[in-house]
């Protein structure tokens, strides 16, 4: 875990308070996008370092470059937890 991203690995608890987990390829979006959700308490920060396919998340922000690389473990664990949407 990296100490400079406070984190909650939960899931919802549901309090309101969502699980993002940022995955981004560039470290300054990676940065600004951490802060954003640690300054608004109805989310709840998944540690960014946490592998793709072991963290618990309800929304996975993501750009290009990071979906092209983890795409099939995404679509593997969306396929497993049958979401509604």
């Amino acid at each position: 875990m990296n100490d400079a991203y406070p984190t909650d690995d939960s899931p919802d608890d549901g309090a309101g308070q969502a699980a993002l987990f940022p995955l981004l390829s560039g470290e300054g979006n990676q940065r600004l996008v951490v802060e954003w959700i640690q300054a608004h308490d109805r989310y709840t920060l998944v540690d960014p370092d946490q592998p793709v396919e072991t963290a618990t998340f309800d929304c996975c922000i993501l750009d290009g470059e990071m979906l092209q690389t983890h795409a099939e473990t995404l679509r593997a664990r969306k396929r497993k937890a049958k979401p509604a949407l």
